[in-house]
């Protein structure tokens, strides 16, 4: 007798399935058995690593081979070394070497990182060995703080490592080096206050247009707040270290306003500050109400610092409106400003009051007349 169709055709489906699962396991015996090999294989040594890194970054130097990197990194992963260590020896090579050029090592690095095969635990783990030791390098190499700035800066604006790693991690790598324990390793210690505005300078101040693979510039105020919420309270930055860094155009209000207070308590006449303002001052800066209202915070705390005497305000905002640094539309800002701290704003607006309103009328009917 034959079998039910039914029958037939559910037995036709369990020998298939059976085909099919027999199949599979032959297809995934050899893939089983290549990642079993591939964990037989033993992690390269701390030794090894250190030898292949040298050749890797030595021929690097010498024929900037992109590409050959890559595929000598691609062998080396392959072989379990531990590639935070790499990058470590990479930067110490950098720093230390001859004929080496830092631009196309930070090319490097960001590639390696974008083509993943640095990832963001090693780029980290990496940068943090360099950066613990930046008191050392810094004796050997002076320029170690603003090399290692510019590094980590790239990989920060590219998105392959994170500011929060200069919080704790780093506090705990700088205590396992030096064996020396730091409450505040960014407000005590001079090479790390250094470093934070290095790397102010690194994320601000980069040129996405003519450097491929840059990243996105940050503003001051994302770059605050990246220190902030690595847990970092960064003390302000001392004029003297803007200067030296060439940082004068992300902290302008910290740098004019201690040359408006020195010129002003050095005696320097309106004609010598306006020379000034000229030459390092470049035009379109004054063009924003807001760094007109720094200029004229700097008067006003001159002002309170004299001990208020009278008719001082006025002559100061004279002086500036005369000179053509300062204008009406900054002085009505600055009026109706109830924000800032500056000490002196009562006294100040009180002293020149008069003046202001006599300017705003003298205005006022320039404006009717025409």
């Amino acid at each position: 007798q034959k079998e039910p169709a039914a029958k037939q055709q559910e037995k036709q489906q369990q020998q298939q399935q059976q085909r099919e699962s027999a199949s599979a396991s032959k297809q995934a015996a050899p893939q089983e058995k290549r990642e079993a090999a591939a964990a037989a294989v033993p992690a390269l040594s701390e030794e090894e690593t250190r030898k292949k890194a040298k050749g890797i970054i030595e021929e690097f130097h010498n024929l900037h081979d992109f590409k050959e990197v890559s595929e000598c990194v691609k062998e080396i992963v392959e072989k379990k070394a531990k590639l935070g260590l790499v990058l470590e020896l990479w930067v110490g090579d950098l720093l230390e070497g001859k004929k080496r050029s830092v631009e196309h090592f930070r090319k490097l690095v960001v590639g390696l990182g974008t083509e993943g095969l640095f990832k963001k635990e090693d780029l980290h783990e990496g940068m943090l060995q360099v950066i613990c030791t930046l008191e050392d390098l810094e004796i050997d190499v002076p320029k170690a703080p603003a090399i290692v700035a510019e590094i980590f800066g790239d990989l920060v604006a590219n998105k392959l490592a994170s500011m929060d790693i200069l919080g704790k991690r780093l506090s705990k790598a700088f205590e396992e080096f030096t064996g020396d324990k730091v409450e505040d390793l960014f407000g005590e210690t001079p090479v790390y206050q250094d470093f934070a505005l290095l790397l102010h300078k690194s994320l601000i101040l980069r040129d996405a247009a003519n450097s491929p693979g840059a990243g996105k510039a940050w503003t001051l105020k994302e770059v605050e707040q990246g220190f902030s919420e690595a847990g970092i309270k960064l003390k302000p930055f001392e004029a003297r270290k803007i200067e030296r860094h060439g940082c004068g155009l992300i902290f302008a209000h910290v740098t004019y306003t201690k040359f408006i207070q020195d010129a002003l308590k050095g005696g320097q006449d309106i004609a010598a500050i306006k020379a000034w303002f000229d030459k390092n001052v470049a035009p379109a800066w004054l063009d924003s109400l807001d760094n007109q209202l720094i200029v004229i915070f700097a008067l006003q705390l001159h002002h309170h610092e004299q001990g208020a005497p009278k008719g001082l305000m006025t002559k100061l905002l004279k002086d500036f409106y005369y000179a053509d640094i300062l204008t009406e539309d900054a002085f009505n800002k600055w009026r109706d400003d109830n924000k800032d701290e500056t000490p002196g704003k009562v006294k100040a607006i009180s002293d020149a009051a008069l003046w202001l309103n006599e300017l705003a009328a003298a205005s006022s009917e320039s404006d009717e007349e025409e």
